[in-house]
């Protein structure tokens, strides 16, 4: 059995403010998406966060779990950017 953090693959398709210092893994284990931060979420990565938790295609799961496990250090911009996610989830039936 794989643990979810050998299971995390780095997303390629949006780049990350600063790299170095934040990094966003997803991934889909029994038709929930899970989306893992590791790092540092603030202002200057909120906007990247935010696109990373919005759905890519309509047959996604409904269901969006966020790991912070490895994070290591989030501001008040980063807990805006979950309340926005929570609210677009509840507004599409997620």
């Amino acid at each position: 059995m794989f643990s979810l953090l050998e299971l995390i693959m780095t997303v390629t398709d949006v780049r990350p403010p600063h790299p170095d210092r934040l990094t966003v893994g997803r991934l889909i284990v029994d038709g929930v998406r899970i989306v893992a931060l590791r790092g540092e979420l603030d202002h200057a990565a909120r906007d990247f966060v935010e696109e990373a938790l919005k759905p890519r295609v309509a047959d996604m799961p409904p269901r969006t779990v966020v790991d912070l496990t490895d994070l290591t250090f989030m501001d008040s911009s980063g807990i805006n950017a979950l309340i926005s996610a929570h609210r677009a989830a509840v507004g599409t039936q997620g």
